[in-house]
């Protein structure tokens, strides 16, 4: 199997993190910094093959604890406790925090909580703010919709009405003179609303307006990376579409500078790469070509533009057995969400381990990417695919280096391989497997 066909299937499976840096080292830890066993390498498939987990290097004080803590909650969110005994709990989880280990359940039950008791009131705020916005874009105050984020803005259209409704208000903001007390957010979200009504030409020319304003009015606008980037995204496309090719360069760097709209930093590359061909820019080809390889390995686009060059295809995936470390010493406070997850596996709840970390992808983002591929197998091994995917996506693009045939093979059995293998004399594979993909979605 061709390392692009490799790398297309898994591609398949994973989001692009488009803020990579493809020689970012691996964390270490300082050498004055006394390492724990949880600390010290291991390889990855002897973790894999052995079961290996970090209560069981941990000390059976510290095991029996978590063990003891797993089975209690457990209970707990069974739904068979009294009122009275789970205020009990809490209470006693208050006096626990100031604890050198305090029970990491009380903080995921907490977590776990919060949103509930606070989706109400937050609810009834976001419609409010999304009436106070359409009445701001009506009336022409523009600078009453500063602050807000570009997603809630353009929710807050429908309170004006359809598109062909919105076309009037959409006219007025194209006419703005500059951009003093004008948000990226407006022009951004009206030029996107207004692609419903397209191609009437007419239409994709007020859309360039507004989309132009957008990026240009939020390069000094600190809040306005995702409108900018999206404005500036837009714009290229209908600029691609009507074979304009002068101006994309610069627009999809406006793009990939945006670090909020990160997901479309590879397409962005890739239109770079095509706009330099389409105008005979070799230098910038080359540039375009190795930004995509260096920054998004594991996207499609990177397959479209390097899959044929078996040269550059063979810095994407090394031959290497990656090693992990179950426990972190940058964020030793996670570490009790790894010992709650593996305490709750090993009292036979593998659905409340793989949630406990699930809920913990962001933090876990943070960590030493030997730490992150720990999780990552972790969850491998228990059989929940969701938050191991979550963790490899940012962790590949993170740390390139992580990404090995042994990595692949270990995560990503190709279960269908022989399948599409028999029929790629007829078929391109990309196209099978990106099938699969959509019928599995």
């Amino acid at each position: 199997m061709t390392k692009a066909l490799a790398i297309g299937a898994l591609s398949f499976l994973l989001t692009t993190h488009a803020d990579a840096e493809a020689t970012r080292p691996l964390l270490r830890p300082p050498t004055a910094i006394k390492v724990t066993k949880g600390q010290m390498p291991i390889p990855l498939k002897t973790a894999i093959e052995k079961k290996t987990v970090g209560l069981d290097i941990e000390d059976a004080k510290t095991r029996k604890a978590a063990l003891a803590q797993a089975k209690e909650y457990v209970e707990l969110r069974s739904g068979g406790w009294s009122k009275a005994k789970m205020q009990a709990w809490f209470e006693a989880c208050e006096h626990n925090m100031a604890a050198k280990e305090p029970n990491p359940f009380c903080r995921i039950e907490q977590e776990r909580q919060a949103p509930l008791a606070s989706s109400s009131s937050k609810s009834s705020e976001l419609r409010q703010n999304k009436r106070d916005i359409a009445d701001a874009i009506r009336d022409g105050k523009y600078d009453k919709v500063q602050g807000f984020d570009y997603q809630t803005v353009y929710s807050s259209l429908s309170q004006i009405g359809d598109s062909q409704s919105i076309l009037p208000f959409a006219k007025k903001v194209a006419e703005t003179k500059n951009c003093k007390n004008l948000p990226a957010a407006v022009p951004a979200a009206l030029g996107y609303k207004l692609e419903e009504l397209f191609p009437a030409p007419e239409v994709v020319e007020l859309a360039k307006t507004l989309y132009r304003k957008g990026s240009d009015c939020g390069v000094n606008e600190p809040t306005a990376s995702l409108a900018t980037g999206t404005a500036s995204f837009r714009l290229g496309l209908i600029l691609i579409w009507q074979k304009q090719f002068s101006e994309i360069d610069g627009l999809m760097k406006r793009v990939e500078a945006s670090a909020e709209a990160s997901m479309y930093h590879p397409r962005a590359r890739y239109w770079r790469y095509q706009a330099a061909i389409n105008s005979k820019n070799d230098d910038a080809r080359k540039t375009a070509k190795e930004s995509i390889l260096a920054s998004n390995p594991m996207s499609f686009q990177n397959l479209a533009v390097n899959g044929d060059d078996e040269m550059m295809m063979s810095r994407v995936i090394s031959n290497e057995m990656p090693s992990i470390w179950t426990r972190s010493l940058v964020r030793p406070d996670l570490n009790s969400i790894l010992r709650a997850a593996e305490a709750l596996e090993r009292v036979g709840n593998a659905h409340l381990a793989a949630e406990t970390l699930d809920r913990s992808t962001s933090d876990l983002a943070t960590i030493e990417p030997e730490v992150r591929l720990y999780a990552a197998a972790f969850c491998n091994r228990i059989g929940y695919s969701l938050p191991k995917f979550k963790i490899l996506t940012s962790l590949f693009a993170d740390s390139p280096k992580l990404v090995t045939a042994s990595t692949m093979e270990l995560m990503f059995p190709l279960l269908y391989v022989d399948l599409v293998r028999s029929k790629q004399t007829e078929v391109d594979p990309l196209l099978i497997l990106s099938l699969m993909r959509q019928e599995s979605a």
